[in-house]
């Protein structure tokens, strides 16, 4: 069974991931060149001028011998800046380089996914671990694009492990870290604020001031106007898309007539009451079960309060691309392994499973644009929510046995 469905893993992935584009990884190096050459105003694509922009792009592109440009950059301006000593090295050899970092991160992912169970390595397991992460569709599909989105949600689950550890300055700079580069994982700090683990939170927050202030005073305010004004619409707008499976972009596939390869944002007064109602009830309810069930807190329930968490933001944003399902694949891990070896329902271990074939697998043949299809370009979105709704029974399954895990410390209970 392990070596057919490696087999298999490899298979879809290498289907899925090659050929490689350069899709997303070249308006990264886009913009490291313009902050090279002091061309500041057109890093960040403006909505009024986006033609001139992506006309001026375009020729920088070739002359980089990048391809299949056209999305804009919205990473901070640091990272361009940092970036930008080298700019000029030919776009081909980014993505083989980004390309080898993905590769090696299938092995990684699968490391943290045993850490994240708390099982002592092994090769077996250590396998069963890799196959997951090779039929993955969301990870062959960011090594396609050229997506950074792999390391940093690896590197989000390093920080997390390490503040499971008590290691509380390692993963607060980690975690203030990646929440500067992406800014949606800073709402991930709920969880040492309910844990009230205020140090790693303060450290954390901390990390992404120095940063960012830094950042400010070494690249100046203008360049940060142009990427906070560029985020803001980011994150205000709802992208119709079929890669966009947070909740709203599912609503506006289904009841908005746009195209599922629509990829003008869009809102309206429909789209901005759906919104906020998602967020009421899926932010909402995230919070209040992580708060009321706070006590359950421990180094056994880590696992599913940091996933509930990561599943309610994915689900609340305006846009959440398939590939930011990487955050939640060693919750899924840990969640096929704890139905698996406890073997206390066949309904549950099945319930996990189809949540785990919906998030992780390739359906973009049956996008078409009818009723039908419409509704089945919510499938990660679906698995997410199934998944969702499992964290929440689980964690009020861990609140009610606290038998069960008066052995792991509690996150909450332990001084500093």
């Amino acid at each position: 069974m392990l070596a057919l469905l490696l087999l298999a893993g490899i298979y879809l992935w290498q289907r899925t991931a090659f050929p490689l584009w350069m899709i997303d990884l070249l308006p990264i190096q886009l913009a490291s060149h313009q902050w090279a050459v002091g061309d500041v105003e057109w890093m960040y694509a403006p909505v009024d001028r986006f033609d001139e922009w992506y006309a001026r792009c375009d020729s920088i592109a070739a002359d980089l011998g990048g391809e299949g440009f056209g999305n804009p950059y919205f990473y901070p301006p640091f990272v361009a800046a940092a970036l930008a000593p080298v700019s000029n090295v030919r776009a081909l050899i980014w993505r083989n380089v980004l390309f080898a970092i993905n590769v090696a991160l299938i092995f990684v992912n699968a490391y943290v996914i045993q850490r994240v169970c708390r099982v002592v390595w092994n090769l077996r397991g250590y396998l069963w671990a890799v196959a997951l992460v090779l039929i993955c569709y969301p990870m062959s599909r960011t090594t396609k694009l050229g997506q950074i989105v792999p390391l940093l949600a690896a590197l989000t689950w390093f920080g997390f492990l390490w503040m499971r550890e008590r290691q509380w300055w390692r993963s607060g700079i980690l975690l203030g870290f990646v929440s500067a580069v992406k800014l949606f994982p800073v709402g991930l700090i709920a969880f040492p604020l309910l844990a009230k683990r205020f140090k790693v939170a303060a450290i954390w927050l901390g990390t992404i001031i120095v940063i960012y202030g830094v950042s400010l005073l070494l690249l100046g305010l203008r360049v940060h106007e142009l990427f906070w004004k560029a985020v803001t619409q980011f994150g205000t707008f709802v992208y119709p898309y079929q890669g966009n499976q947070a909740l709203i972009g599912w609503w506006v596939r289904l009841f908005r007539d746009k195209a599922l390869i629509d990829i003008v944002p869009f809102t309206d007064p429909g789209v901005e009451i759906a919104k906020a109602t998602i967020i009421v009830v899926v932010a909402g309810t995230t919070l209040f079960w992580m708060w009321w069930y706070r006590r359950a807190m421990n180094d056994a329930s880590f696992p599913a309060f940091v996933g509930l968490l990561i599943a309610g933001i994915l689900l609340s944003l305006s846009t959440s691309w398939e590939h930011y399902w990487l955050w939640a694949l060693p919750v899924l891990g840990w969640a096929i392994h704890e139905e698996w070896t406890r073997g206390e329902s066949r309904f549950r271990l099945l319930w996990i499973l189809a949540a785990s074939f919906l998030c992780l697998m390739k359906l973009t043949r049956f996008y078409v644009d009818n009723p039908l299809g419409r509704l089945i370009t919510g499938s990660h979105t679906t698995g997410m929510i199934m998944l969702w709704m499992w964290l929440l029974w689980r964690i009020r399954k861990f609140a009610a046995t606290p038998e069960r895990n008066s052995a792991s410390p509690s996150l909450l209970q332990t001084s500093e």
